[in-house]
C-alpha cells in the first residue's frame, strides 16, 4: 500500500515539475516586447575587485487555490527535504526587478520574470503577487566572473534554449530517494553525489534544463569556487531543485519579501547598515 501511495505521489509529482515550471507555448515575450524595469539604485553594487551574482527564489501562491498546480506544488514540497522549499529560481545581475528564468515551452523558454508587473511572464501571471513569497540571495564573484555569467545568460536569452520535460521524472524519483530512503545527514547537498564527472567539455553547449538546472549550469561553468564545489562532491547539476541553491558555498540570504513588494524590500535593504555591499555604499543612492 506504500509502495502504490508513493508510485502515486511520484507520477503527481512528475506532472506538477512539468506544469510548475512550464506553462503555455503560446505566449511568448521578447526583449522587445517588454520594458525592462530600472531603477539605478538598485544597479551599481560591487567595486574593481568584486562584484555579485544575485538569485530570486520563489514560493508561488496560486490565484485559484484549487487549482492543479497549487495542489502539486505542496507534493513535491513533500519530498522537499529542506526546511524553507521552493518552486522555481531566476537568476540576475543587479536588484532590479528584472530577473532571469526558464519557464515556458516553446520559441523562446527563458524568460524576463518581473515580481511586481506578473503579467509580462505568463507562470507569474498565475499568482497572487501579495501572496507569493520571493527570497533573494547573492554571491560575491570577481569582475571576470561576473560578465562570463552575464554573457553565458545572454547567449542562452539569444539562442534556442529548450526546458527539458523529460528530466522530471528522474528529479522526482531522486528526490523521493532522497527524502524517504537516505539518512538526515546524507540528504545534505554536499553528500547527495552521483560519483560520475558531470563537467562537461568546455565545448559542449547544453541546450536543455529546468529553471535551477539552468541557474547551477551558469554558476558551475563561470564561477570557479561553485565549479570547485560540484566537482569535488561529484555533484550533478542535473538533479538541483531550487531549494539545493541556498546551499552553494558563498551564497547569502539577501532579504524576503512578497512579490509585489520586491522594489521596497530590495530599496531597504540596499539602504539598511548591514547589507552585504557595506563597503561599496557610495555606489548605492541614499
Amino acid at each position: 500500500m506504500k509502495k502504490k501511495s508513493l508510485l502515486f505521489t511520484l507520477i503527481l509529482i512528475l506532472i506538477f515539475l512539468i506544469i510548475n515550471c512550464k506553462t503555455t507555448a503560446n505566449y511568448q515575450i521578447h526583449c522587445d516586447d517588454i520594458e525592462l524595469l530600472y531603477n539605478k539604485k538598485l544597479a551599481n553594487f560591487g567595486s574593481e575587485n568584486e562584484n555579485y551574482i544575485f538569485v530570486r527564489l520563489y514560493y508561488p501562491v496560486y490565484t485559484n487555490p484549487f487549482c492543479i498546480e497549487n495542489t502539486l506544488k505542496k507534493l513535491i514540497g513533500f519530498v522537499d527535504v529542506h526546511p524553507e522549499k521552493f518552486s522555481h529560481a531566476a537568476i540576475g545581475f543587479d536588484l532590479n526587478d528584472n530577473f532571469i528564468g526558464l519557464t515556458t515551452a516553446g520559441e523562446r523558454d527563458l524568460k524576463i520574470e518581473h515580481c511586481t508587473d506578473i503579467k509580462t511572464n505568463p507562470f507569474m501571471a498565475k499568482c497572487d503577487p501579495k501572496k507569493s513569497i520571493q527570497v533573494t540571495y547573492a554571491i560575491k564573484v570577481s569582475p571576470d566572473e561576473y560578465e562570463k555569467a552575464r554573457e553565458m545568460v545572454q547567449f542562452f536569452y539569444n539562442e534556442e534554449i529548450m526546458y527539458d520535460v523529460g528530466i522530471n521524472l528522474a528529479i522526482g524519483l531522486f528526490e523521493a530517494k532522497r527524502k524517504f530512503f537516505t539518512s538526515q545527514e546524507n540528504q545534505k547537498l554536499e553528500n547527495i553525489g552521483t560519483a560520475k564527472d558531470v563537467i562537461e567539455d568546455e565545448n559542449y553547449i547544453k541546450n536543455k534544463f529546468v529553471c535551477s538546472s539552468f541557474i547551477s549550469y551558469i554558476l558551475i561553468h563561470s564561477v570557479d569556487s561553485i565549479k570547485t564545489f560540484f566537482e569535488e562532491n561529484k555533484l550533478d547539476y542535473n538533479f538541483i531543485i531550487p531549494s539545493d541553491i541556498p546551499s552553494f558555498p558563498g551564497m547569502t540570504k539577501l532579504f524576503k519579501s512578497s512579490w509585489k513588494s520586491y522594489n521596497k524590500a530590495a530599496l531597504a535593504y540596499a539602504k539598511s547598515e548591514n547589507n552585504i555591499f557595506n563597503k561599496n555604499t557610495k555606489s548605492v543612492e541614499k
